[in-house]
């Protein structure tokens, strides 16, 4: 038998390190198969899962951050601060805004207080401007008194604005309240005259009392002023004048308007015969004339039934006589655009 059927110990010998290299060979094919499967695996998983997540906790962490800072920074906002701080709040709330993640309530309320004192603030700066223009425009001719009370305006503005604006407006004021002054230094004072029907009339200027009607005062400056006449039972009366400087003004005789009603007044009982006699006066102390007692309001009349018409509002004295002696006496209210209802039995 010849050794190539048989085989030698060194070809089994080739053969079986052919078959291991081979096995070896394989084996290296599927751990780097596995090893490279491995690595894709961990790549796709940090690419497509690790990594989103993260990404994701990192947006809503500075999602839940920014919402909570700029609600701070909003709950601290005032109107005194500036436009310009404002309007950067209201486009970070409006970024804000657009983050998925944040609760559509959070951003109405953090824009309404924004947009609130935005409001508020604008309204603020019409009344500044305004006020700005009246004083640059406060008039010369103006009274001193009209002086003393735009101070006081000025003086009360000062803590609606802010320090920058407080300043400005008390500049602006200064300047126009010396011209004022000045003129007004140099103008003459001017005579009023006033009387009234009826008269003793309390009679104020710019809401300072003057004198009782009739009456001259001089020393009055010239420019614009507001009178009112005020007396008992008579509707209050406003009116202005213009006092040129060095003049005179007579207002005549001021008609005031009587404030009446009406009194219904029944006398009953004793004889039809009787001879009854009325008598009406003010509820006040009588003044002595001469050595005549005068009373202000008085009224005689004759027979059991009168209706009196437009009597002063205020208390009256009512006096019935029976045949010359007086037999009853009574007070009675007279009101506005009312009947008051007077019996009286003997």
């Amino acid at each position: 038998m010849s050794n190539d059927k048989l085989g030698t110990p060194g070809s089994v010998s080739r053969d079986r390190r052919r078959r291991a290299e081979k096995s070896s060979k394989s084996s290296g094919i599927l751990f780097g198969l596995f090893v490279l499967a491995l690595i894709g695996g961990g790549i796709w998983y940090w690419t497509q899962v690790y990594m989103p997540k993260q990404t994701e906790e990192k947006y809503s962490q500075e999602t839940i951050r920014d919402s909570k800072n700029l609600s701070t920074g909003v709950s601290q906002l005032t109107e005194w601060n500036t436009k310009e701080v404002l309007n950067r709040y209201a486009k970070e709330i409006e970024l804000l805004a657009l983050r998925d993640g944040v609760q559509q309530s959070l951003v109405n309320g953090l824009a309404g207080r924004v947009d609130t004192l935005k409001v508020t603030r604008l309204d603020r700066m019409k009344r500044y401007q305004a006020l700005l223009q009246e004083a640059r425009l406060f008039s010369e001719k103006s009274s001193r008194d009209d002086v003393l009370a735009f101070d006081e305006r000025i003086r009360l503005a000062m803590s609606d604005f802010e320090k920058g604006l407080g300043r400005e407006l008390k500049s602006e004021w200064s300047e126009r309240r010396k011209a004022i002054t000045a003129s007004i230094i140099n103008q003459e004072p001017g005579e009023l005259t006033i009387r009234t029907d009826p008269s003793k009339a309390q009679v104020f200027m710019n809401g300072k009392r003057l004198a009782t009607t009739p009456f001259t005062v001089g020393k009055v400056r010239a420019g614009e002023h507001t009178l009112l006449m005020k007396k008992p039972g008579y509707r209050d009366k406003h009116i202005s004048i213009v006092m040129e400087e060095s003049g005179n003004v007579n207002l005549g005789i001021q008609k005031l308007e009587a404030i009446v009603g009406k009194v219904q007044i029944r006398v009953k009982g004793g004889k039809s015969k009787d001879r009854i006699e009325v008598e009406i006066e003010e509820f006040s102390e009588p003044t002595t004339i001469g050595g005549l007692e005068i009373v202000a309001g008085y009224q005689y009349l004759e027979g059991r039934e009168h209706l009196v018409e437009s009597l002063l509002i205020g208390k009256y004295t009512i006096i019935v006589s029976r045949n010359d002696d007086v037999v009853a006496r009574e007070v009675f209210v007279v009101e506005e655009a009312k009947t008051s209802d007077v019996s009286i039995k003997l």
